[in-house]
C-alpha cells in the first residue's frame, strides 16, 4: 500500500488507573427519614489512588470519621455508593465482603477500646487470621510482632499490661494481619503524648513502605498530616472544601478554613526516628 493510503495513526489515550478506594457522591443523615437528620456528609467525591498517602483533615464535628466508617463498608451511606477498585462495597451484606475485609484494615484512635481486654495479644492478632483465613497464626503473629517493634514475648500478655502507644502497636499489627492493600488510620495517635505520637508517625511512615500500603489518614492535626501524607482532603461542616498535594495546601491554601486549621495548630517539628530500646 502507497504511504500515502496509510491510515494515520491515532494517538493512545493515556490511561488513567482507576482508584483503589473512591467515595461518590456520598452523603450520610443520622436519624429521621433522608434529608431530615442530622447530617455528617453532603455529595462528598474522594479517590484514592494505589499507593498514595491521603490525609483527610477536619476539626471535630467535620464529618471525617464519618468517612473513614462509609470507606471502610462499617455503615451504609444515605446516598451515594463506596467503591473498591471499581466494585461497589457499600451496602453489600456481610458474607459478601470477605475479600474487602482482608483488603482494606482500620485502626482506630483509642486501642484499649478497639483491643478486647480479656484476649492475650496472640489471640488478639490471630483473631482476623482465623476469621478471614489469612495466614497461620503460629508465624504470622511473631512475624507481626517484630514488624511493630514489640518482643515476641508480647503475646503471652495482656493489652492492660502496656503502655498507650505499645497498644496501639499492637492495634497496627492487627490491621497488618490479613496483608491489607489499603489502611485506614482514623485519628490514631489524637490520645499519645507527642513523644510517643512521634514513634507511631514513624512506625507508619516505614510500614506503608515495607507493606506498599495505601494509606487513608483520619485527623484533626494538619502538622501530623504534613509529616505522613502526600495529599490532603480538607472537610468543613461535612463537605469537602478544599483538596490538593500536601505542599501545595501549605503554601498556598485557598479556603478561609483551611488557612484557620493551619493558623490553630502548632507546628510539629521534626520527628525524628526513636532510638533503639523499648518501643513506648
Amino acid at each position: 500500500m502507497d504511504s500515502t493510503d496509510a491510515v494515520p495513526a491515532v494517538p493512545a489515550a493515556s490511561a488513567v488507573p482507576a482508584p483503589i478506594l473512591a467515595a461518590r457522591g456520598v452523603s450520610k443523615v443520622y436519624g429521621g427519614q433522608r434529608g431530615l437528620g442530622v447530617r455528617a456528609l453532603a455529595d462528598v467525591d474522594v479517590s484514592i489512588a494505589e499507593g498514595a498517602t491521603v490525609g483527610i483533615v477536619g476539626e471535630s464535628g467535620s464529618g471525617k470519621s464519618t468517612l473513614a466508617r462509609l470507606l471502610m463498608a462499617l455503615e451504609t451511606p444515605t446516598t451515594g455508593e463506596i467503591r473498591y477498585r471499581g466494585e461497589v462495597v457499600s451496602g453489600l451484606p456481610e458474607r459478601r465482603l470477605r475479600s474487602f475485609r482482608r483488603r482494606v484494615q482500620i485502626v482506630f484512635q483509642d486501642p484499649m477500646s478497639s483491643l478486647d481486654p480479656r484476649m492475650r495479644v496472640h489471640d488478639i492478632l490471630a483473631e482476623p487470621l482465623r476469621a478471614l483465613d489469612a495466614g497461620d497464626e503460629r508465624t504470622r503473629v511473631p512475624e507481626l510482632l517484630d514488624a511493630v517493634g514489640l518482643p515476641r514475648t508480647s503475646a503471652r500478655l495482656y493489652p492492660h499490661e502496656f503502655s498507650g502507644g505499645q497498644r496501639q502497636r499492637i492495634a497496627i499489627a492487627r490491621a497488618l494481619g490479613p496483608m491489607p492493600e489499603v489502611l485506614v488510620a482514623d485519628e490514631p495517635v489524637s490520645a499519645l503524648d507527642v513523644s510517643v505520637r512521634a514513634q507511631i508517625l514513624n512506625l507508619l511512615k516505614r510500614l506503608i513502605g515495607e507493606f506498599s500500603l495505601t494509606l487513608v489518614f483520619i485527623s484533626h492535626d494538619m502538622a501530623v498530616v504534613r509529616h505522613l501524607c502526600d495529599e490532603v482532603v480538607v472537610l468543613y461542616r461535612g463537605e469537602i472544601v478544599e483538596t490538593g498535594e500536601t505542599d501545595q495546601i501549605y503554601a498556598r491554601p485557598r479556603h478561609e478554613y483551611t488557612r484557620a486549621l493551619l493558623a490553630a495548630v502548632p507546628a510539629l517539628g521534626h520527628l525524628p526516628t526513636p532510638p533503639g530500646g523499648a518501643a513506648a
